[in-house]
């Protein structure tokens, strides 16, 4: 028998739950999260009812078990382009975002955000402080690099501005980087 195949959609509590039942049943899991980092709006709480217990301490656990699964990949920053029927199951497509920054060069020295000229309401914070068109996502993003908002970054406006990429001393930043499939 060949092993199942699932695709969670949403990397937040409940999406990461599943992933992890559904490995711990016997299939290949492929986890997929729209934006740069798991937790969903949990991660986003600065504690959980009842215990009240700080939201990241309580989901890192999680967050982990689900990393370190190797019946789990995890997609983040990346989402569901297509799904057809194709022989008896699915067939889909997953589109990943460009990130603008080579996880596997970026150290996270932040000198790339320091260099970068737009400040733009946090979304993780709901809008009550600011962040950089180049920054790095909660600490338990995956990857955990920096990435370039193309909605905020000058450079995807008019080409005019790159100075995270000169900021960079690893050069680890590609303005270029086109987005990729998964299938």
């Amino acid at each position: 028998m060949t092993q199942p195949i699932v695709l969670v959609v949403g990397g937040g509590v409940a999406g990461i739950e599943a992933a992890l039942g559904a490995s711990a049943l016997g299939a290949k899991v492929y986890l997929v999260e729209s934006k740069p980092s798991l937790g969903g709006r949990a991660a986003q709480l600065s504690s959980l009812y009842p215990q009240l217990r700080p939201a990241g301490e309580a989901l890192s656990p999680r967050v982990e078990a689900a990393l370190k699964d190797p019946s789990i990949e995890v997609l983040t920053y990346a989402e569901l382009a297509s799904a057809a029927r194709a022989d008896g199951g699915f067939k889909v497509r997953v589109l990943r975002k460009a990130r603008h920054v080579d996880p596997s060069k970026c150290d996270a020295c932040g000198k790339c955000s320091e260099a970068c000229p737009a400040a733009v309401p946090d979304e993780f914070n709901l809008g009550l402080s600011k962040r950089k068109a180049v920054y790095l996502p909660p600490k338990w993003a995956v990857p955990a690099a920096y990435l370039v908002d193309e909605a905020s970054c000058p450079y995807f406006k008019d080409r005019s501005c790159r100075l995270c990429v000169e900021a960079c001393p690893r050069g680890a930043i590609n303005l270029d980087e086109a987005p990729s499939y998964v299938e």
